[in-house]
């Protein structure tokens, strides 16, 4: 009986530990790609150190009232002044030396109470000697007077800030001497220094401040800004983070196909040497039973002759000789035919990889190509665009609205001087019938139909300025002009402002001079700002942006204010003209996007109204809000 041959394929300890390396391997790679998954990049910031807001620069220590400012505005605290000074400059952090003499930065952030002298008691200050500039409490006060009778003691802290005359060193200083660059009273200017040029210090001061504020506003929205791009950086990570996730997934997803095919190549392999190794085993074993059923038959042959050969009987033999002798011979025939190949050739079962694994290989290794997008080195773009000094970027700040006019106006004046000149030089020109292209500073558009002012040069139509210039004045330009007119923006309305901030609450200003004025002055000042007061000075569209009035309860413009000044309903408040003003950028700030262009306008021109405001009319935020007097 033929055995039948197992159909499984029994693995060699050399596989065995194939197998187990590959495992080992496999685990590896897994693990590598979790702890990558987890790896979160460090992003190091030591620059944000040059910017640690209340300390030194140098110590990190809170700043007390005896700092010093360097040239880079980094403040540095008095004990690391003689530390870190050689030969007279001191090189801060950020590189940036300050060769000059260090100026004082008595600001203390927040309220910080003194103490009265320090070694002497602990009791809180309550007076300052202002004879010679000390802090005192109650108790020590008294001493002081005791043995320095002519000095003068006032309660601290002051309610009015109090510097002595760099002269006389006994009143308070109240101008500043612009020839001298020095603090007087006003009894030692008149004595001293009176032919020289001179500014009231409260004047001076609030209009440093105004400008400090000014500054303040563009720095605030430059934070609006960057706030704005530090989102978009983190709206990046968490794209990025996305897409990294979705590539993990696709690179398994792929992988386990590729796994897939590899194992089902696999079982298909195995399957086909187990077919092989039963088909040969097949074959080999019908060779066998053929011969053996050829011995078998020859062994009976032979059998039979030996029989023949042993009977004596001679007719027998007579009989059957020719039939046996004639099957013996064919069999001897067929069965000398046999090939020696069937049984005396090597039998051979081979797996032939050819190219195909190498090939394999090779494309596994380069299976697929991972890309991101070039992000743009913002400290390289900086570099192109700012210029470095010490390592220092220099920001050029925005000129002003009036530094803008004004240069705009002398580019004017020369360009149409030049014209001028032309057209009369020119003998086919009619030159006296020839008047340039001017451009309005209220609604910015050029214009031959304009009316200038002769201090500041600007140039309106007659319905853009407010008031209204009447139809009587021609339209001119400032090289030609013989009417003597000033706008809105030179008059002078300190003196309404001052009776404003005298009253006890606004008044109509329909009827009244002195808030006519000023709004009107308020209005002119948010109109020339072009560049942002544009987007306001009339509602959105409702075809193109209907949406807007669903969200918008009271939708208003400029134009719609500067209109019912002179309606048949004017405003009765002063109040109410300025909620609508500031309602027109509130508006504009609640609908659109932090993004938007218009929204960067309205926080602008907000801001910028409120600078106005505090400036003229610093008690209107006291005012009462009265309600509208009948009749």
């Amino acid at each position: 009986m033929i055995q039948t041959p197992k159909t499984s394929i029994q693995h060699t300890p050399k596989k065995n530990k194939l197998e187990e390396q590959l495992n080992i391997q496999k685990e590896n790679i897994n693990t590598m790609v979790s702890e990558v998954q987890k790896v979160e990049v460090p992003i190091k910031n030591e620059e944000s150190k040059l910017w640690s807001k209340h300390t030194c620069i140098f110590c990190n220590v809170l700043l007390d009232g005896r700092s010093k400012i360097l040239a880079c505005l980094h403040v540095i605290c008095f004990d690391c002044v003689d530390k870190y000074t050689i030969n007279s400059s001191v090189q801060c952090k950020c590189l940036e030396v300050t060769k000059d003499k260090l100026i004082d930065y008595p600001i203390i952030p927040g309220a910080i109470k003194g103490k009265c002298c320090g070694v002497i008691c602990d009791a809180v200050v309550t007076k300052m000697c202002i004879s010679c500039n000390s802090l005192y409490c109650k108790k020590c006060s008294k001493a002081h007077l005791g043995t320095e009778e002519n000095h003068i003691l006032v309660n601290y802290p002051l309610k009015r800030e109090f510097n002595y005359c760099a002269n006389c060193k006994k009143k308070r200083t109240e101008v500043y001497c612009t020839n001298c660059s020095t603090m007087l009273c006003s009894l030692c200017h008149l004595q001293n220094h009176q032919k020289h040029n001179y500014e009231v210090i409260e004047n001076l001061c609030k209009e440093i401040k105004f400008n400090f504020a000014r500054q303040e506003n563009e720095l605030e929205i430059n934070n609006l800004v960057m706030d704005y791009c530090l989102q978009q950086t983190d709206n990046q990570i968490k794209t990025i983070e996305s897409l990294k996730n979705v590539i993990i997934e696709e690179i398994n997803t792929e992988f386990y196909k590729l796994e897939y095919e590899i194992k089902s190549r696999k079982q298909i392999l195995l399957k086909l040497v187990d077919e092989h190794f039963l088909n040969t085993c097949k074959q080999i074993n019908e060779n066998k039973l053929v011969l053996k059923n050829l011995q078998n038959e020859n062994k009976y042959y032979a059998h039979l002759t030996e029989s023949i050969l042993n009977h004596n009987n001679s007719f027998d033999l007579m009989n059957l000789s020719e039939m046996i002798l004639k099957k013996i011979s064919s069999f001897k025939t067929h069965s000398s035919n046999i090939p020696k190949e069937a049984f005396e050739s090597s039998i051979g079962l081979n797996l032939n990889w050819g190219e195909s694994m190498n090939n394999c290989l090779l494309s596994i290794k380069s299976l697929g190509k991972v890309t991101s997008t070039p992000v743009m080195s913002l400290s390289e773009k900086l570099n192109v665009k700012h210029k470095m000094t010490n390592n220092i970027i220099q920001i050029s700040i925005e000129p002003t609205h009036d530094d803008i006019s004004k240069e705009t106006s002398s580019s004017k004046m020369e360009v149409d001087n030049q014209i001028h000149n032309n057209s009369i030089n020119d003998d086919d020109t009619d030159s006296s019938d020839y008047e340039p292209l001017l451009e309005c500073s209220c609604c910015n558009q050029w214009s031959e139909e304009l009316i200038t002012c002769i201090s500041c040069k600007r140039c309106y139509h007659n319905r853009c300025h407010i008031p209204v210039i009447p139809d009587c004045y021609p339209y001119t330009n400032y090289v030609s002009s013989t009417i003597k007119w000033k706008c809105t923006m030179c008059e002078d309305i300190t003196k309404y402002c001052t009776v404003l901030n005298e009253k006890l609450f606004p008044l109509d200003i329909s009827y009244n001079k002195i808030e006519r004025k000023i709004i009107e002055r308020i209005l002119m000042e948010l109109y020339c700002q072009n560049n942002d007061s544009e987007h306001f000075r009339d509602c959105p569209d409702k075809e193109i942006d209907p949406l807007y009035y669903t969200n918008i309860a009271n939708p208003i413009s400029l134009n719609d204010v500067k209109n019912r000044l002179d309606s048949d309903k004017p405003y009765l408040l002063f109040n109410d003209v300025i909620k609508d003003i500031k309602r027109i950028f509130s508006n504009a700030i609640s609908y659109y996007h932090v993004s938007h262009p218009y929204h960067r306008s309205a926080v602008i021109l907000k801001k910028y109204l409120t600078i106005l405001l505090s400036k003229w009319i610093p008690n209107l935020e006291t005012m009462h809000e009265l309600q509208p007097i009948n009749g």
